[in-house]
């Protein structure tokens, strides 16, 4: 009986231990899959759009520097940074390297460059590779590989660029984030930078252009008519033309989509985008 007893313990453990990889695997394989994943990434880019422009303005840069040179010798941080110091090793946010985040700035900007080091436009490494994952993880998510779309068009990732227009025209072809995609893509090919060598593979994008995107566009058009009656239709309208036709089925939208009502952060970007434009 105990010999029985024994040998159905060691049965439990060992099938427990297998479910328990299983369970770690499946999780391991679906980690950037889903909502919080995507969310995550969005944000993630904005983030790195803001300081891109940010980055943008040296005189900025150079206040802000000053600023936090200023800070790290005050009152406020040497009291905060000599009570930290006597936490205890093991708690996480003990002696923080960087309180203010001014040191992790300048690394995404590539501004921590001492004089003479090549700057580069490109973020962390594990800021890229979560990008890249969460992005392959979620194909049909329109709203996401837009969003990488225009941030690997920005760091002249040109065939990152090309692989998630791709991901676009053939997983959420008929979106009007994918219309949008298409525009910005072709534009940036004509560019400087899109027609620098070594910006994209100019076989694979010749190819691209030449044969799927053609294909696409005789397929699938911007249904007009729905922008006036669907808010985020009409809002990626208004993003083309802000005086013309978008402005008129913007108007339209906001009376006529029946789901307009769970739809106000798209109402509040296009008012802030309507009251830039009229700043301009």
């Amino acid at each position: 009986m105990a010999d029985d007893c024994d040998e159905f313990q060691h049965f439990a453990h060992r099938r427990g231990m297998i479910n328990h990889i299983d369970q770690m695997l499946e999780f391991a394989g679906n980690v950037h899959v889903g909502r919080w994943p995507v969310r995550s990434c969005i944000g993630t880019l904005r983030t790195l759009s803001k300081i891109a422009k940010a980055a943008a303005n040296p005189e900025q840069i150079e206040t802000w520097n000053k600023e936090h040179e200023a800070y790290l010798n005050s009152e406020e941080f040497l009291t905060w940074n000599a009570a930290f110091k006597e936490k205890e090793e093991n708690d996480p946010i003990r002696n923080d390297p960087d309180p203010e985040g001014w040191k992790r700035f300048l690394e995404e900007t590539g501004l921590d460059k001492k004089e003479g080091e090549e700057k580069s436009k490109e973020p962390s490494a594990d800021t890229m590779d979560f990008a890249e994952k969460v992005g392959i993880a979620n194909p049909k998510e329109a709203t996401l590989q837009f969003k990488l779309l225009k941030f690997y068009m920005r760091i002249a990732k040109g065939d990152l660029a090309l692989t998630t227009i791709q991901t676009m025209v053939r997983q959420t072809p008929d979106h009007a984030k994918t219309h949008r995609g298409v525009e910005l893509f072709e534009t940036w090919l004509a560019s400087d930078a899109g027609k620098a060598k070594s910006a994209i593979n100019k076989v694979a994008s010749d190819l691209f252009t030449g044969v799927v995107l053609k294909d696409w566009k005789s397929k699938h058009t911007l249904d007009t008519a729905a922008s006036k009656i669907d808010l985020e239709l009409a809002y990626e309208s208004l993003k083309s033309n802000n005086k013309g036709n978008g402005l008129k089925d913007v108007m339209s939208a906001i009376d006529k989509d029946p789901l307009r009502s769970a739809r106000v952060h798209i109402a509040e970007k296009i008012h802030l985008r309507l009251a830039n434009a009229s700043k301009t």
